[in-house]
């Protein structure tokens, strides 16, 4: 049977033991302070599922200004096309949904804006933390990966860059209309703009597929980088 002396010297132990092994965690995490940053404060996930959300909302933005052009068309063509009733209701009708127009463009442009300015913060970030990374190889493979979102994300902005421009010009010709049908609101002068009207439908088609086009891009987007 052990005496009391015995039992005593096995609790210190016990605790020595234990207080060693603190020591040796606490030893470990001290000497490796990147550790703790690398595996449990990471943003990446974050800043890319934000950056996703705004680029959602730039796809519903756009579909909202997309229909809306073409209800501004649809109403535009019903006057060139002899379908109004009330021509001067139509007309006043046309100039609202230009406004309307002009108010979800805007829209478009912001919710862009707020895209850009979270996709450079994202890249910025990744750029950075990719200089973390130890192994070369898998540094390597980062870097890779982000110049190729990167590039993507930029194909998607050349594209919104272009159908922006498509736009101005749109509603420059359609500005002409408005100015000239304002104060030649009849069937004579709708005869004589019939021949301009026909190719401001060519330029609206151009956009409408410029558009689409981009959107289908920024989805493809986004489907790439969210977190499945």
């Amino acid at each position: 049977m052990r005496n009391a002396g015995a039992i005593q010297v096995s609790k210190a132990s016990r605790v020595s033991v234990g207080r060693v092994a603190i020591a040796f965690l606490l030893s470990a995490v001290l000497a490796s302070p990147s550790i703790a940053p690398a595996l449990g404060q990471n943003q990446g996930p974050k800043r890319t599922e934000e950056m996703v959300k705004r680029a959602e909302r730039v796809v519903k933005s756009t579909g909202e200004a997309e229909a809306q052009l073409r209800k501004t068309l649809d109403i535009y063509n019903g006057i060139m096309q002899g379908r109004a009733s009330d021509l001067r209701k139509e007309f006043e009708n046309l100039q609202k949904e230009i406004s309307n127009t002009q108010k979800k463009r805007e829209d478009v442009r912001k919710k862009f804006d707020e895209m850009g300015q979270e996709a450079d913060r994202v890249f910025a970030s990744w750029h950075q933390e990719i200089e973390e990374i130890a192994s070369p190889q898998v540094r390597d493979l980062s870097r890779t990966r982000m110049m190729e979102t990167r590039a993507m994300y930029s194909g998607i902005l050349m594209a919104s860059n272009e159908a922006g421009g498509q736009v101005d010009a749109l509603f420059a010709t359609l500005s002409d209309h408005v100015l000239f049908l304002g104060y030649d609101l009849n069937a004579a002068g709708i005869t004589s703009l019939s021949e301009e009207a026909a190719k401001l439908n060519e330029q609206a088609t151009r956009l409408l597929a410029e558009i689409d086009g981009t959107v289908a891009r920024l989805n493809e987007y986004i489907q790439a980088t969210k977190a499945q």
